[in-house]
């Protein structure tokens, strides 16, 4: 099932995910970007599904 978040969200949360240096700013970015779902979040920051394969226009 797509995400419900728009494609720009899910691409602005997967880029500070992985340019974040330490847990505060780790806790932040999750706080900040928690209505795409926290499942999502974690797919994008564990590097397991891109933004384009969470909205399925991606293989």
């Amino acid at each position: 099932m797509p995400a419900i978040a728009p494609i720009e969200d899910l691409k602005a949360a997967q880029k500070e995910l992985l340019e974040t240096s330490d847990i505060n700013e780790l806790k932040k970015v999750f706080k900040k970007y928690r209505r795409i779902g926290w499942k999502n979040i974690c797919k994008l920051w564990l590097q397991e599904r891109t933004a384009e394969e969470l909205k399925g226009e991606g293989g």
